[in-house]
């Protein structure tokens, strides 16, 4: 069976493949290209997440990107899109949710490289210990010594590593069905039921801790680093009722406005599935400033995108069939690998 590839695949594939320049400029000319990160690690995660990337494969990434495209800052990039100035390939760099190693080990790459980037804090952690709801369950996962996990009438399998991610991946995604507050109610169950309640998970390991103000200024003097809001809980806005989702999105923008001395003009939509926000968001987003929000949605932005509805392509750290592709024909480039079609 042939499989349409929509440009996501294509742009991951060349950067497995360390594509040729035609190549993008033939697929990405005329498009603004946002990606979409989360975290960076030094060390392997026991039980891997898409949001947590190693810091060589991520190096590798951004060199990649720095060769092909031109790189230039999210408000930069908005001023072309409006004006439909883009005639070549153009990114930016986004990071979502706010965590430590942004600082730790992503800035040193973009500092090196002089690459911009934009980070969309959920303002709720920063100076805090706290930590957002599906790395607490991370947390509790990996050092669980419970053999099962008995959830909603099903038994879960915990006896290595593998039937983990597979746990993990499942209650994420079961769970961004409930409401913001019943979300977390059950996450603090699950921790119990687990043996490791959460209590006992603060602080929060290395890859869990998000950034404190400290960082924040340290990021913004560089000159490389502008910030945008993700709300306060990182709570999904269609998941709330319309009064918190207001309290959500006023309080993260004025949080940010006090922790860069700047007007807050970016967001992105936690989650960013098209479910996941709507017009009365987008409304509130607009009464409170806002010039531009960006989705989890894949594909390309022109001047035809709404600006309240911006596309990325979403970079995650579990290497997945396409990856293995690119990563299989890389190495059938170079001698090491035979690929019978």
């Amino acid at each position: 069976m042939v499989r349409r590839l929509h440009r996501g695949h294509i742009f991951r594939i060349c950067l497995e493949l360390s594509a040729p320049g035609p190549i993008l400029r033939s697929v990405f000319g005329r498009n603004l290209t946002i990606l979409m990160y989360h975290s960076v690690w030094t060390e392997p995660l026991l039980i891997p997440d898409w949001c947590f990337m190693s810091l060589p494969r991520f190096r590798r990434q951004i060199e990649y990107v720095k060769r092909h495209f031109t790189v230039i800052s999210l408000s930069e990039a908005l001023q072309l899109l409006m004006e439909d100035k883009i005639r070549h390939p153009t990114a930016v760099l986004t990071f979502d949710d706010g965590f430590r190693s942004i600082y730790e080990f992503v800035f040193p790459v973009l500092q090196r490289l002089r690459l911009p980037a934009t980070v969309f804090l959920s303002t709720g952690f920063v100076d805090t210990n706290e930590t957002i709801w599906f790395c607490r369950l991370l947390q509790a996962l990996t050092i669980t010594r419970q053999p099962y996990l008995r959830w909603c009438d099903m038994t879960f399998d915990l006896r290595d590593h593998a039937s983990r991610l597979y746990v993990s991946t499942y209650l994420q995604a079961r769970l961004k069905e409930r409401s913001h507050t019943e979300l977390i109610s059950e996450v603090e169950a699950l921790c119990v039921r687990l043996g490791v309640p959460l209590e006992g998970l603060s602080p929060p390991t290395p890859w869990c801790r998000m950034l404190d103000s400290t960082a924040v200024a340290s990021l913004l003097r560089s000159g490389l680093i502008e910030f945008g809001a993700h709300t306060v809980d990182h709570a999904i806005l269609t998941r709330v009722t319309p009064n918190d989702a207001r309290r959500e999105i006023e309080e993260s923008i004025r949080s940010i406005e006090v922790l860069t001395g700047r007007p807050c003009t970016l967001f992105a939509y936690p989650n960013g599935r098209a479910q996941d926000y709507n017009e009365e968001v987008i409304e509130m987003l607009r009464a409170n400033g806002i010039v531009a929000a960006l989705t989890t949605r894949a594909g390309g932005n022109t001047a035809a995108t709404p600006l309240f509805e911006l596309r990325r392509y979403g970079m995650g750290g579990l290497v997945g069939p396409l990856e293995r592709f690119g990563a299989d024909i890389r190495r059938a480039t170079t001698g090491h690998l035979s690929i019978r079609m």
